[in-house]
């Protein structure tokens, strides 16, 4: 007969068995309920940051490309009035359209008209006041400027700066003779070549240390060219357009060219090796 010694060696506690059947047939539902969560989320949050970083994009280039077509659509403008009143650009009442123009864009660094006979004028931002013009440094309130490369009584080229503060008024000036020619810069002699609103390529610009690329238009009566209008677009005015648009406290952007060279970045690592006129752009691989 069964003893209740017996009957004690051989049963199994229930509760603890219930209990380890239940986690046996639980844990693994749970783990996977975590994973799948943890994937979900993890999807989500990816999701997430492709669109804001393509909505990001999507704005800054629609925003560039706004600019770019902004740019364009006054210089041909410019061209136009060149072409209907030829004279217009010959004398100094040039000036003041140019400073409407330079002041309507930030990223315009210099709005100018290059003629024939080999005048220049030009209204320009005053970027480095500490940086000496012609060898003297603007008066401390100065923020735009105009250049005028003009024949003398004698027929010498004069080059003149006449420093401007915020409001126009007039604070100074400085002038030398000048062997500058504005026929002879690439602005000028590929417009000509192109026989429309054209861009050059990013190029040094000498006189003020910094690289950009120029929008220029020929004008004049019927087939001939009596001159061209352009405008300077320094490529560091982009990398600050970037840093004060970021997509995030940490983020870094980067406007390329159609190579993935880079054009401007938002941390300043845009950094142009150049010789002469040639600049060589970094690719965004060599970067960081």
């Amino acid at each position: 007969p069964e003893t209740a010694a017996g009957r004690a060696r051989f049963s199994f506690p229930l509760k603890p068995a219930v209990l380890l059947v239940v986690m046996v047939l639980t844990v693994p539902v749970l783990l996977a309920i975590i994973e799948i969560n943890y994937r979900s989320t993890d999807r989500v949050v990816r999701d997430h940051a492709t669109a804001l970083v393509e909505r990001f994009r999507q704005g800054t280039m629609e925003d560039i490309v706004s600019e770019f077509e902004s740019l364009t659509g006054q210089i041909a403008t410019a061209a136009e009035l060149g072409h209907q009143a030829p004279g217009f650009f010959e004398d100094d009442r040039a000036l003041g359209y140019l400073f409407r123009v330079l002041q309507h864009s930030r990223t315009v660094l210099n709005v100018y008209v290059g003629l024939k006979d080999g005048s220049f004028r030009q209204a320009r931002r005053i970027g480095d006041p500490t940086q000496p013009i012609l060898g003297t440094v603007p008066p401390p309130q100065a923020r735009y400027a105009y250049r005028l490369v003009m024949p003398d009584a004698d027929g010498a080229m004069v080059d003149r700066y006449i420093f401007l503060s915020e409001d126009q008024a007039v604070l100074g000036e400085v002038s030398e003779a000048s062997h500058y020619d504005p026929r002879q810069r690439a602005w000028h002699r590929q417009a000509v070549a192109a026989g429309q609103t054209m861009m050059t390529d990013p190029e040094l610009f000498w006189a003020l240390g910094l690289v950009g690329f120029s929008v220029a238009a020929p004008f004049g009566p019927d087939d001939a060219v009596s001159g061209v209008v352009a405008v300077d677009v320094t490529l560091d005015r982009f990398s600050n357009y970037l840093a004060d648009h970021p997509l995030s406290a940490n983020s870094v952007s980067y406007l390329l060219d159609d190579s993935g060279n880079v054009l401007a970045a938002s941390d300043g690592a845009a950094v142009y090796g150049s010789a002469n006129e040639t600049v060589e752009l970094r690719h965004v691989t060599d970067v960081g």
